[in-house]
């Protein structure tokens, strides 16, 4: 008995690129989870060290950055979970994670030699948040990630040029912009996405 054959035809090539749109907004609105609990932690934390050292006698302004354990916490919970319920990990999940593991290892550098550096490591790391958030929009299809990593990366240039004061300013304006506002973005699609196919 000969194996039916089956002939490719245009609605499977629809329905591949359709399933394929599927994953992209997925893939999203997962990013933008992180992308809004970092950008919190990095604006609020930035900030709250700025007025410490400004307004108050506090020793250790640099403790604030103590929130990045629970942010770190939070994240693993939220991956092994997400994970979980998809079952089967895409390629595009896979770049988008080893993106951001190539962006904490360079992290992790730069803070272990920062006394080399003279502390001055706000527009490096800004650096590093701008090639990963670009190349995160590029992977996910997410047109707002990939305009907010090129504001990141435009506001490095001032960043080099000015006070470490203002760096934290331009840091939290940058870092509102490239991932708080791509990641509002990105969950609204989602949301407006799901809520179309439920009505349908």
């Amino acid at each position: 008995m000969e194996k039916e054959k089956h002939t490719f035809t245009e609605k499977d090539g629809f329905n591949i690129i359709f399933e394929m749109i599927n994953i992209a907004r997925g893939n999203a609105a997962d990013s933008s989870f992180y992308f809004l609990l970092w950008g919190w932690i990095v604006v609020l934390c930035t900030l709250s060290e700025l007025l410490l050292k400004e307004f108050t006698a506090f020793s250790y302004p640099h403790s604030v950055w103590l929130a990045v354990i629970p942010g770190v916490i939070i994240s693993a919970v939220h991956g092994y979970k997400s994970s979980e319920k998809k079952g089967v990990k895409t390629h595009i999940d896979k770049i988008t994670m080893f993106i951001w593991i190539a962006f904490l290892a360079n992290y992790l550098i730069l803070i272990v030699y920062m006394t080399k550096l003279n502390y001055q490591i706000v527009p490096l790391i800004l650096m590093l948040s701008a090639s990963a958030t670009f190349l995160s929009g590029i992977t996910i299809k997410e047109k707002s990630l990939i305009y907010g990593g090129l504001l990141i990366w435009i506001s490095v240039f001032f960043a080099f040029h000015v006070s470490p004061n203002i760096q934290n300013l331009i840091s939290i304006f940058a870092i509102s912009c490239g991932y708080l506002l791509p990641g509002y973005i990105s969950r609204n699609k989602y949301k407006k996405a799901t809520t179309n196919k439920k009505d349908e």
